[in-house]
């Protein structure tokens, strides 16, 4: 089945999951995500200084993304958001711009390079669920996957159920727990970055989630490809030297 890109992100998964009182939470903790609800993006809300994100919360997520300057990584995003590179939240639109950006982190900082993705035959439903309404800015969802470009090459780690928040917002099923019902029911185990293997498998999951009355967001819910890019070899930083 062929995948249609929903851009780029640099995601590491959010150091606080592992520490949580929660079993359920700490159960996610390593999740590789394109959701904010468990990941930290180099580009995310923190980055942008019209999201109102107090300084201690962007202090702290830099400091985990190991930012070489905050200023600079503000400004660049900045630019890349008028620039037409950057969409709402966090998504980056091709991969020499998510690569120039990787370089406002330390080479040995822990973020991955995701390529997002969404089965052809749900590209119709997703871009009618992600358009803005009147008065909206356009997300980044819609309109990266407006350009209909197929997936790049690349290592596919698996399928994430989401669910399509407003402003193309991504909401993660882990955030119900439902790991353990959707393995029961469907026999949906996660595999080692606890994400589904097979495509068949997360379709069947996600119509559950989307049209049955389970305990989780009344939403549509769509299994995104996680995928790592092929040759998406790391930059230097600025003011250092990087690594192949």
């Amino acid at each position: 089945m062929e995948l249609v890109s929903a851009g780029f992100v640099w995601a590491m998964p959010r150091p606080e999951t592992a520490s949580s009182p929660h079993a359920s939470i700490r159960r996610y903790h390593g999740l590789v995500s394109a959701s904010e609800c468990w990941s930290l993006f180099l580009t995310g809300p923190w980055a942008h200084t019209w999201m109102g994100v107090d300084a201690p919360t962007r202090a702290r997520h830099a400091a985990a993304l190991q930012i070489v300057s905050v200023e600079r990584a503000m400004t660049a995003t900045e630019q890349a958001f008028s620039a037409g590179e950057l969409g709402y939240p966090n998504l980056i639109f091709d991969l020499s711009t998510a690569r120039r950006l990787r370089r406002l982190a330390q080479p040995e900082a822990p973020p991955r390079l995701l390529e997002l993705g969404v089965p052809s035959p749900l590209l119709a439903e997703v871009l009618s669920e992600t358009a803005p309404s009147p008065g909206m800015g356009v997300s980044g969802l819609h309109l990266a996957l407006q350009r209909r470009r197929a997936l790049g090459p690349g290592t596919c780690l698996g399928y994430e159920l989401v669910a399509l928040e407003l402003g193309g917002v991504l909401h993660s099923s882990a955030c119900n727990d439902l790991g353990p019902a959707l393995a029961e029911r469907f026999g949906a185990q996660p595999n080692p970055w606890g994400l589904i293997d097979d495509l068949e498998v997360a379709l069947r999951c996600a119509e559950a989630l989307t049209n049955e009355a389970l305990p989780c967001a009344r939403l549509l819910w769509v299994p995104f490809a996680l995928s790592t890019p092929s040759h998406a070899a790391l930059p230097p930083t600025i003011g250092g030297a990087g690594r192949s």
